[in-house]
């Protein structure tokens, strides 16, 4: 397991199973699961510009209250965790969010959708 792979599951447990179910930048869902590669893997495939900057985004992330990260294989549909701030009125709220970026992020918004 690679360094950024350990970090994904100690940080993201989420990030480490899942379904991958295609979609943009996702690896698909052709059957088989033998063709499937993980969002950071290499096989002679480039990444796009907006999944290089997700993954950078990934990479900066870095707060206590909240975590974010790739739902299974797919860079673009994460899943994202955020408990809510002590003395608010969300104070010991766990609050769970569905994020989808499109394929031509950062120039589009992504989807944010709550997750009960």
């Amino acid at each position: 397991m690679s360094s950024s792979s350990s970090f994904l599951t100690s940080r993201f447990p989420f990030a480490a199973g899942g379904s991958g179910a295609g979609g943009p930048g996702g690896g698909g869902g052709s059957g088989g699961g033998s063709s499937v590669r993980p969002w950071g893997s290499t096989g002679g495939t480039s990444v796009s510009s907006s999944g290089k900057r997700i993954q950078k985004e990934l990479l900066d992330l870095n707060a206590s209250d909240c975590s974010a990260g790739p739902k299974g294989d797919n860079l673009y549909h994460w899943l994202s965790t955020i408990i809510g701030p002590q003395g608010s009125p969300y104070e010991g709220g766990i609050f769970f969010l569905d994020i989808v970026f499109p394929l031509d992020y950062p120039f589009k918004p992504p989807m944010v959708r709550t997750n009960k």
